[in-house]
């Protein structure tokens, strides 16, 4: 599952990079992961490769992850 994560992640960033390039698309275009339902160890293997900001639906969640990791970033 780990890897899962990470590699649907990358995934989605590079069609979206290619559909940029095919329609010559030059600003930027920010992939906001969400983390509605998933545990922060999931949030944890995005963190550790560079990618801080999440998106979170319900405060309670936001609450208890952000009690785990003071580094995380909400939207």
């Amino acid at each position: 599952m780990d890897k899962e994560i990470l590699n649907n992640y990358n995934n989605i960033l590079n069609s979206i990079n290619e559909i940029k390039k095919e329609y010559n698309i030059n600003h930027e275009i920010l992939l906001l992961p969400v983390s509605k339902t998933k545990s922060y160890e999931d949030m944890k293997i995005l963190k550790d490769n560079n990618i801080n900001l999440f998106g979170e639906n319900y405060v309670q969640e936001l609450v208890s992850k952000y009690e785990i990791d003071y580094e995380l970033n909400f939207h």
